[in-house]
């Protein structure tokens, strides 16, 4: 006798695979990081977890709902970080937003995104060498929040040193 098949809800309580989604704009900017989680349900869409932002104006938290990576005109290379614990889709409707849909966007939110950390061009503030802080620092934040955690295997950092910064 066949074994039923699984209902839709069973998905919902599969282990979810997470991705590093790394825009490349120019060899004259970093690359943007974000995490692209794909839907339980329909891997084509999900939500995009990322900061944007600049170092002189700072950064804010998006999370970029109904994102269809591979159909993203500007094309992010999806690197697989590993699996983690299931939690719940968010909205499928296009939109960003910052109201967290489940722990993971919780603990995206606790990791501060980067004020700024350039002073502008025009600015008689003093200037003092700085480390830069971008969404690549962010996303490493939230990747060791994860480790530390246990909601991903630490091999998600060797992904990111091994992904374009630049």
């Amino acid at each position: 006798m066949a074994s039923p098949a699984p209902s839709p809800l069973a998905a919902l309580n599969a282990i979810r695979s997470v991705y590093l989604a790394a825009f490349l704009p120019s060899p004259m900017f970093p690359a943007h990081w974000g995490m692209w989680i794909p839907n339980a349900l329909d891997q084509a869409v999900g939500t995009l977890i990322n900061v944007r932002g600049d170092p002189c104006n700072g950064f804010v938290h998006e999370f970029e709902r109904g994102y269809r990576a591979h159909d993203c005109e500007s094309r992010p290379l999806l690197r697989p970080l590993g699996t983690a614990a299931d939690f719940p889709d968010g909205p499928t409707v296009p939109g960003i937003d910052t109201n967290p849909c489940n722990d993971l966007e919780r603990l995206a939110l606790s990791i501060p995104p980067p004020a700024l950390s350039l002073t502008p061009a025009g600015s008689s503030q003093r200037r003092f060498r700085v480390a830069i802080k971008n969404c690549q620092t962010w996303l490493r934040q939230l990747v060791d929040a994860m480790i530390e955690k246990g909601l991903i295997d630490p091999s998600a950092k060797d992904i990111l040193d091994a992904s374009p910064q630049h």
